[in-house]
């Protein structure tokens, strides 16, 4: 059985990357979405293993996207990753507050990033 990420960026350019990223695992399956109100949708139907946010999104930030999955039961154990060009030590305790399990910046190496995905899918 395939594990699922949903990967929420407003970003079209960072999703087709990770996605590119991910074809050479054959257990991993990479769904996107661009705003917090489709990815809500979604996740009605889904229960992805990991979910990857990033926090300035149209129509909900990832703060609150965060905070309304973890409303859900199904979603209280899921690991959540915030990936954010915010500076990550100026809205930490937001995110924790928000219910973040990860906090990965927009600036570190994406391999690095990728190799963060990989242990945590696991």
């Amino acid at each position: 059985m395939k594990s699922q990420i949903l990967f929420v960026d407003d970003d079209e350019s960072i999703l087709r990357l990770l996605e590119i990223a991910m074809k050479e695992y054959d257990n991993i399956e990479v769904l996107t979405q661009t705003d917090g109100l489709s990815a809500l949708d979604l996740l009605n139907s889904i229960t992805p293993d990991l979910i990857i946010l990033d926090i300035i999104l149209p129509e909900m930030d990832g703060f609150e996207l965060c905070q309304r999955i973890r409303n859900h039961e199904k979603y209280q154990t899921t690991p959540i990753i915030a990936f954010t060009s915010l500076p990550i030590e100026d809205v930490k305790e937001k995110l924790i507050e928000a219910g973040f399990s990860f906090f990965f910046s927009k600036t570190m190496n994406f391999f690095e990033f990728i190799q963060n995905i990989l242990t945590l899918i696991k």
